[in-house]
C-alpha cells in the first residue's frame, strides 16, 4: 500500500466527488471547521470536519459521527467503518501507521467481537476480541518465512491478549502440541507429537516438560518425573526388552537405580553417566549375588559389607 497520507487523500477526494450535489453549510467551531449538511444549525447528514489538532472526518453525522464514515487521526492512522455517538462501533477497518491493519467488529471505540489483524511483519491473527485485546477463540499464524509459510500456527483460546487455557500448536517442522496454555506458554497437561513419531504426554511448565510424563520413542519409553525438559526419576523400558528404574541427570542414568538385562541379570546401585559407578549389587542369572564398588561398569572391589 502507498503511504497513509496518499491513501487518505483518495478517500477525501472520493467523498467530495460523491457529494457534490449536497447542500453545503460551513460551521466554525473553536476546535475546527465543519462543511456539509445541517439541520437547525446542527451537523446532521453528510459532511467533513477538519479539527485544529489535525484530525479529519468525512461521513455521516448526527451531531457526532454516526453511521458510515472515515476518520484520519493526527498520528496519520485511518479508520473506515461504522460509528455510533462519535465512537468506532460496528464493522470497520483500521490502518496503523506501522503497517498493521485490522478488519472486524468494534464496540465503543475498541476492537470487540470477531476480527482479523494483519501485522506488518507477516503475522496474521483471526479470531475473537474483547476490550481491544485478543480474547476467546482465535488462530495466529506467526513468523512468516521466505517461502510464505509460518514457523508455527496456534489455534485455541486467548485471554487478555495471551494464548491461554487450551490450544494447538502446529510447527513448520511437523511437530504438534495440544494441551494446556498459560501466558502464551505450554503449561498443564498436554501431548507433544514430534515429526519423527516420538510422543510425549504429561505435564508442562514454561514451555518445557515438567512434572509427570511419558515419552515414547522408537528406542525406549520413559515414564516418570521431568524437571525443566530433562528426565529426572522414573522408569525406562528399552526396545530390546531391558529396563532401568531410578534417577537421571542430563538424560543419563545417574544416581540410584536398578537395571535389568534381557537375560534376567540385574544391577541395583549407584550410576554415573549411564554406567555402574559407585556402590551396588549385581544379581547374576544363576542366582549369584555380588556386592561391591564399581567403576565404569567394572567391579573393582568386592565387599559384602556394602
Amino acid at each position: 500500500m502507498k503511504s497513509l497520507e496518499d491513501f487518505w487523500n483518495k478517500i477525501e477526494q472520493r467523498f467530495n466527488e460523491d457529494h457534490k450535489q449536497i447542500e453545503i453549510s460551513t460551521i466554525i467551531y473553536e476546535n475546527g471547521i465543519y462543511k456539509g449538511e445541517q439541520k437547525q444549525g446542527k451537523r446532521i447528514g453528510k459532511g467533513i470536519c477538519y479539527t485544529n489538532t489535525g484530525e479529519i472526518y468525512c461521513g455521516e453525522w448526527n451531531i457526532l459521527f454516526e453511521g458510515q464514515g472515515s476518520l484520519k487521526y493526527n498520528n496519520k492512522e485511518i479508520y473506515i467503518g461504522q460509528f455510533e455517538q462519535g465512537l468506532r462501533h460496528g464493522s470497520g477497518e483500521y490502518f496503523y501507521e506501522n503497517g498493521d491493519r485490522y478488519e472486524g467488529s468494534w464496540k465503543k471505540d475498541q476492537k470487540n467481537g470477531k476480527g482479523k489483524l494483519w501485522y506488518q511483519n507477516g503475522d496474521i491473527f483471526d479470531g475473537e476480541w474483547k476490550f481491544d485485546v485478543k480474547d476467546g477463540q482465535g488462530i495466529l499464524k506467526a513468523q512468516k518465512t521466505q517461502n510464505n509459510d509460518y514457523e508455527f500456527i496456534y489455534q485455541g483460546q486467548w485471554n487478555d491478549d495471551q494464548r491461554s487455557k487450551q490450544g494447538i500448536y502446529t510447527l513448520k517442522n511437523g511437530d504438534i502440541y495440544e494441551g494446556g496454555i498459560e501466558n502464551s506458554k505450554k503449561k498443564g497437561v498436554g501431548t507433544y507429537k514430534y515429526q519423527n513419531g516420538d510422543i510425549y504426554t504429561g505435564d508442562f511448565l514454561d514451555d518445557q516438560k515438567h512434572g509427570q510424563g511419558i515419552l515414547q520413542q522408537s528406542q525406549f519409553t520413559y515414564e516418570g518425573e521431568w524437571v525443566y525438559g530433562q528426565i529426572s526419576k522414573g522408569k525406562c523400558h528399552y526396545s530390546n526388552g531391558e529396563s532401568y528404574e531410578g534417577q537421571f541427570v542430563n538424560g543419563l542414568r545417574q544416581g540410584q537405580g536398578k537395571y535389568i538385562w534381557q537375560d534376567g541379570s540385574s544391577y541395583d546401585g549407584e550410576w554415573k553417566q549411564n554406567k555402574m559407578n559407585g556402590v551396588g549389587t549385581f544379581y547374576d542369572v544363576d542366582g549369584k549375588v555380588i556386592h561391591g564398588r564399581f567403576v565404569d561398569d567394572k567391579l573393582i572391589q568386592r565387599n559384602d559389607q556394602y
